[in-house]
């Protein structure tokens, strides 16, 4: 007999199966001696394929089976990581004498070992099943002979070993970009290619260009793109405006940020007889210019959003669209897609009409202007009283809801002040004005209009879903909030009234914000789906994008889909198609969402560094925003800057972690240091490029652990001979005296 792939799956895939050595393999399933070698030769090949893993011992087994489960690698400064895994699961341990080669951002298989109360379960890395394609940044070092880079991302801790034939000409010193990365089970080290030398660290801008090579951003649109968008006619054709609904007379505006250039989404509104409002909401029409399949269509599907850095927008579109062919600037024409709806006054919308229209905004708001015209503004100002009833209108659909369960996070961003030269000069709170809660009601009102026209018509579309906490996040947060004295059930989580009733009790209580962020925490990701699936946080059954299409594809898209079925439904084998490619788009955009968003978030961290460089010993107040063993993080009050207390750098006491709590617990003196609670600290460090700050504590809200916390850590944390050891005054040296 000759066994196939196949065979050899279906055999290891029974249930009474257990993994076996090749020979004893190949006794099984009756391979003849003169078969043996190619059967060998065929068993190392699937393992290489990733269809069987080796185990201990050299015995074989299915991925799937055993205890095996595959994922990212998301790596840790300490030279540890977890493997984000492809489930509802929790995260994986994988201490660093597991990690077997494996890099921050790698796709590995992992063998479970297994899991202690209180914790994430712990696995070791089996095999690398594909290297992460994102390009390395770091620093180019020449010892003696050797030539490495030593990464940025701190994740990331081994050094990159260079080749001298493959060092691009970099010169000590000098940022580098690093491809082709390997790592043989004969190297110490990993190696790789330097691609590109970016420049000196003091070079203007490097920092946020070293970001942006990191997470392979892209920069400048290509040539063919650029004069695709130049055969663009900025005013519209007669041709493109017949048939459209001829909005141009009325009262329409935008409202936008200070810094906006490009206008997506305007509004009007009219009060009717019986106390309804008729709101429109004019979102700028994207898809007529961007026909499927063109350049700029490819490009922006690549792409899948705008990414707002800290010192600049790296646009989906090119800036001749963006800011002005399909801006919705005051004064011109401009074709829309706009939703009309006219909704009661208990917040339910009665009817709707969604049509290709064509507006004329007669003004362009900032967020601060609608603001100050709301309170102060004159009362035979046209667009004030428009304003005050979008105001009402918005407070009220907040209003409801939030009765209904959805979510009102309200947690000021840090916002950064650059100089021309892009230093930053000041770190303030953003303020969330009335006209921001306005415009935000009007736009979620017309994404849950438009997707329940699409699911109404039982039609392909995409769907932001946002699925209920589950698993590991939901019961380290319950444990958690017990710190606080808050005692929730999975229940009270899980539906989202209930939580949204227990946010509303505890409004102005000094832990408010810390619990606001651990639920943000503890909530899963929204996406893009083509399954419908509803949206927790908002509370929505059915919601989508379709208020931003000039910086997010799937608003695009859903603009293209409205088209296409206002047309007609197409057949049955087109909509099976459609469906298909549009489980492509989803996954995409949701993979670039959050790669733009952490990259968004890393370029604020990166100021924030290089705005406490010079602030070296100077003293803060801050609040206890994380704890891990390795010691405290804190984030500042009046920056939300977050820095860490290194817990070996707190010599007053032997501290012991209690991860089910988020707490230290000192040994000798049962002082406890968790979540939400005031400090005073000092800078001790602040690197922009490790993106890193460090802290040493002054004071703090210490709290004494009771007698019964006492007992319970004692059983789940026992002491080891370690740890004991480690206790023992040393001959010859005096403690000191604090």
């Amino acid at each position: 007999m000759r066994p196939t792939r196949q065979s050899i799956l279906t055999f290891m895939g029974q249930a009474e199966y257990r993994p076996m050595r090749i020979r004893d393999l190949a006794r099984t399933l009756k391979v003849r001696q003169d078969a043996y070698r190619d059967f060998r030769h065929l068993v190392v090949e699937m393992v290489d394929d990733g269809e069987l893993v080796e185990l201990r011992r050299k015995r074989y087994g299915l991925p799937g089976k055993g205890g095996f489960v595959t994922g990212q690698v998301c790596g840790h400064r300490g030279g540890f990581g977890f493997v984000s895994v492809e489930s509802d699961d929790p995260d994986v341990y994988i201490a660093e004498k597991a990690m077997a080669r494996a890099l921050h951002g790698d796709t590995v298989m992992v063998r479970v070992l297994g899991r202690r109360r209180g914790l994430n379960p712990e696995g070791e890395i089996v095999k690398v099943l594909e290297r992460s394609k994102e390009p390395i940044i770091g620093a180019f070092h020449r010892r003696g002979k050797n030539r490495y880079v030593l990464p940025d991302d701190g994740r990331i801790h081994q050094n990159i070993l260079i080749d001298p034939q493959d060092d691009a000409g970099a010169a000590p010193g000098q940022k580098v970009v690093v491809g082709d990365t390997s790592w043989s089970s004969n190297q110490r080290y990993p190696s790789g290619k330097i691609t590109d030398v970016l420049g000196y660290p003091d070079d203007p801008d490097l920092d946020i260009l070293s970001l942006i090579r990191q997470y392979d951003l892209p920069l400048d649109f290509s040539a063919p793109v650029l004069a695709e968008a130049e055969q663009i006619p900025e005013t519209v054709p007669d041709d493109m405006i017949a048939d459209r609904l001829d909005l141009r007379a009325h009262r329409i505006f935008t409202i936008d940020p200070a810094t906006a250039r490009d206008f997506d989404d305007a509004v009007s509104i009219e009060l009717l007889p019986d106390h309804a409002y008729r709101l429109g909401v004019h979102i700028a029409d994207v898809s007529a210019y961007v026909p499927e399949g063109s350049l700029i269509d490819r490009e922006a599907n690549y792409r899948g959003t705008s990414v707002y850095l800290v010192d600049r927008v790296l646009p989906m579109l090119p800036h001749r669209l963006t800011n002005r062919i399909c801006s919705l600037n005051p004064g011109v024409d401009r074709l829309t897609v706009s939703v009309i709806m006219e909704i009661k006054a208990d917040g339910e919308v009665r009817s709707y009409v969604i049509r290709e229209s064509i507006i004329h905004s007669k003004r362009r708001l900032t967020y601060e202007e609608a603001h100050t015209l709301i309170d102060t503004g004159p009362d035979d100002d046209p667009v004030v009283r428009d304003l005050r009833l979008l105001q009402n209108l918005s407070r009220m659909l907040l209003e409801k809801r939030l009765v209904q369960g959805g979510f009102d996070f309200d947690l000021p961003e840090p916002v950064v002040v650059l100089d021309k030269n892009g230093k930053p000069t000041d770190i303030h709170l953003s303020e969330r004005l009335d006209s921001h809660r306005l415009v935000e009601e009007c736009m979620l009102m017309a994404n849950q209009v438009v997707a329940r026209h699409l699911a109404h018509q039982d039609v392909p579309a995409i769907y932001r879903i946002h699925p209920k906490p589950t698993g590991e996040k939901l019961t380290n947060l319950l444990t958690t909030l017990i710190g606080f004295g808050y005692t929730l059930s999975p229940a009270d989580v899980t539906h989202p009234k209930k939580l949204q009733q227990f946010l509303a009790s505890i409004q102005g209580h000094d832990d408010c914000r810390i619990i606001n962020t651990l639920i943000v925490r503890a909530m899963q990701k929204a996406q893009y789906a083509v399954e419908n699936i509803g949206h927790y946080g908002l509370a929505f059954e059915t919601y989508t994008h379709f208020t931003s299409p000039i910086r997010r594809y799937p608003d695009l898209l859903i603009h293209r889909l409205l088209r296409i079925y206002a047309a007609g439904i197409p057949a049955t084998d087109q909509l099976d198609q459609m469906e298909r490619s549009l489980h492509k788009v989803a996954a995409i955009s949701s993979r670039r969402e959050k790669i733009s968003e952490e990259a968004e978030r890393e370029s604020i961290k990166i100021k924030q560094a290089e705005f406490m460089e010079d602030k070296v010993g100077q003293e803060f107040d801050g609040v206890v925003s994380g704890v891990i063993s390795a010691g405290v993080f804190v984030e500042l009050t009046d920056t939300l800057t977050d820095g860490l207390i290194p817990v070996a750098a707190m010599e007053d006491d032997y501290y012991i972690f209690d991860k089910d709590r988020k707490q230290l617990v000192g040994k000798r003196t049962r002082l406890v240091l968790g979540l939400g609670a005031n400090v005073r600290v000092r800078l001790l460090r602040a690197d922009r490029r490790l993106r890193q700050i460090d802290f040493a504590l002054i004071k703090a809200d210490w709290r004494k652990q009771s007698a019964a916390e006492t007992r319970e850590i004692k059983k789940r944390t026992p002491e080891s001979k370690n740890h004991r050891n480690k206790s023992k005054r040393v001959p010859g040296r005096r403690r000191k005296r604090r």
